[in-house]
């Protein structure tokens, strides 16, 4: 019988293990059913009981280092570790019932209460394991882990504060990176692009994002490109607009052109320039400018069609562009070899209306050298000026006597009734100068008709040299009767005109006319009056004009 003198009653043929408590100690009974041969029940029971040694809860409680306890039902100790001052091990028994399965309770002669878990056993629901420890121990614990774990903190502040900064720096390089490139692009360097190989969504940004300052770029510098175009065109515009100015603002053809030549040196950026037009199947200068001032064009060469840089664009109708004129094999020299020396480079432009090449202008010494944009703005600058003078001089075809180069007839009164109304409107003199060729028939009958014209041409020559230019205007009024309006001019005032008229006449030296015949006119002067009108003041002048004739010629009336 087991040492609690009771047998478990157990179901027949089952083995049985169990836990039992005898006086001062814990067993453990095990009853193994025995079988007879032939028989289904058992015929009897073989019960063994183990003992189980206070020692084996001292290794439980070095183990756990925590006093352990085994209580029956009425928590009462049956067995413990836990010992008195002369090392034997307590009888006690816990007054307090445990709550939610701690228990706390008094060891004598200890200052600090025990506080321990109570739970039952698994073979023996009425007995109850128990492991405590002093308050002391626990709060020492409590001291020590929590001094554990301070140190244990501070361990993990050193190393995850690099360790944090490594791993931010790791995830936040990329994005520093990208706020980078930001900025730089959004400061202007479009050239800079972001090395991101993360390949995460980050790196889909960077890839993004170079596309985008390529992009960026690209269209910054079609628009730069395009803003420089447009400036060219509005300079070219501006200059065009300029050209245009002159030709409707200048009357007279030679200042037209000086102007005009003026503007394209100006455009272009070169030193000096001229403009020659096609006289008689040569190329002739008709005005040469400088940024100083303006050049006689008496002191330039004549080309032919063909000669020289100028020659050959006049017979191809193509530009010349000619930045080495010492190395050219077109280009004619000059007689003057130190003005050949500060020839460095040429554009030759042709003037072109109708499909018809009848001049060129030459653009001489750029600094830098003549650039394509300058040809394409000097040939719309040419374009421009071509047909400017050709209208120019087809109105002068149409409005000059052919002869004597000055205005017909039909012109002088139309210009005469516009100088009139413009007198009597801002109450302005005006007078007229009427003078024919003494003699002239006799010209025609004993020398010839060609001859004739000679003098013609002599004394208009003369009289336009002698006339305020710009103001007065001569015109040819009949067969070699010629008229000279003279606005702003009152009658005594046009009475010196007029005889300095005549003593240009007579002072005519033509190689071609014979030293044996003199030429003299005789002139007749008239000044405007209130309420007279054309038909009136052009009657007074031709009296005044037969009253000379009546005196004697050659003198002013």
């Amino acid at each position: 019988l087991p040492a609690t003198g009771q047998i478990p009653v157990l179901p027949a043929g089952d083995y049985f293990k169990k836990l039992s408590c005898a006086g001062d100690g814990l067993f453990i009974s095990v009853m193994v059913p025995v079988h007879l041969e032939g028989r289904l029940k058992p015929a009897g029971h073989i019960v063994m009981e183990q003992p189980l040694k206070n020692e084996f809860l001292d290794k439980i409680s070095e183990l756990t280092d925590c006093h352990v306890t085994i209580t029956d039902d009425r928590l009462e100790f049956i067995a413990t570790t836990i010992r008195d001052e002369d090392m034997r091990r307590f009888r006690l028994r816990i007054e307090h019932e445990p709550s939610g399965g701690v228990i706390e309770f008094t060891v004598p002669g200890e200052r600090y209460t025990q506080l321990g878990v109570c739970l039952p056993l698994a073979l023996r629901t009425d007995y109850f394991l128990v492991t405590s420890k002093s308050s002391k121990a626990l709060h020492q614990n409590l001291l020590r882990n929590q001094r554990i774990f301070a140190f244990l903190a501070i361990i993990c502040a050193i190393i995850s504060i690099p360790l944090s900064l490594f791993t931010a720096r790791k995830f936040t390089s990329p994005l520093d990176q990208l706020v980078t490139g930001v900025t730089s692009v959004s400061g202007g360097s479009l050239d800079y692009r972001v090395n991101i190989a993360t390949g995460d969504e980050i790196e889909f940004l960077a890839v993004e994002f170079n596309k985008m300052a390529d992009n960026l770029k690209k269209m910054i510098g079609d628009l730069i490109t395009a803003n420089s175009r447009l400036d060219r065109k509005i300079h070219e515009l501006d200059f065009v607009n300029r050209a245009i100015h002159a030709i409707i603002n200048q009357n007279d053809i030679s200042q037209l052109l000086s102007s005009i030549l003026e503007i394209v040196i100006e455009a272009i950026g070169c030193s000096h320039g001229s403009i020659m037009l096609l006289e008689e199947s040569v190329l002739r200068a008709k005005v040469v400018r400088n940024r100083a001032g303006e050049i006689s064009p008496a002191q330039l060469i004549v080309l032919r069609s063909g000669d020289g840089i100028a020659g050959k664009v006049l017979e191809t109708g193509v530009p010349a562009l000619e930045n080495n004129l010492s190395s050219s094999t077109l280009f004619l020299p000059y007689s003057d070899q130190e003005h050949n020396l500060r020839l460095s480079c040429l554009l030759c432009l042709p003037l072109t209306a109708e499909n018809m090449v009848f001049g060129v202008i030459n653009l001489l010494n750029k600094e830098s050298g003549f650039t394509p944009e300058d040809c394409k703005l000097g040939l719309t600058l040419a374009g421009e000026v071509a047909i400017a003078i050709k209208k120019r001089q087809l109105y002068e075809l149409a409005i000059t006597d052919g002869l004597t180069g000055v205005f017909i007839h039909r012109f002088f009164q139309a210009r005469l009734d516009e100088e009139i109304l413009r007198a009597k409107r801002f109450s302005n003199h005006l007078s007229l100068i009427m003078f024919d060729i003494d003699h002239f028939k006799r010209f025609n009958d004993q020398y010839g008709h060609q001859l004739g014209d000679m003098v013609l041409k002599s004394v208009a020559d003369a009289a336009q040299k002698v006339i305020r230019q710009e103001i007065d205007f001569l015109s040819r009024y009949g067969g070699e009767e010629f008229a000279v309006v003279c606005p702003g001019t009152h009658y005594q005032g046009a009475l010196k005109l007029a005889e300095r008229i005549r003593e240009a006449i007579a002072d005519v030296e033509q190689p071609s006319i014979p030293d044996s015949i003199v030429i003299t006119c005789s002139f007749g002067v008239a000044c405007l009056e209130a309420g007279m009108g054309k038909k009136a003041l052009i009657e007074k002048a031709d009296q005044a004009l037969y009253r000379a004739k009546e005196q004697g010629r050659n003198r002013v009336c």
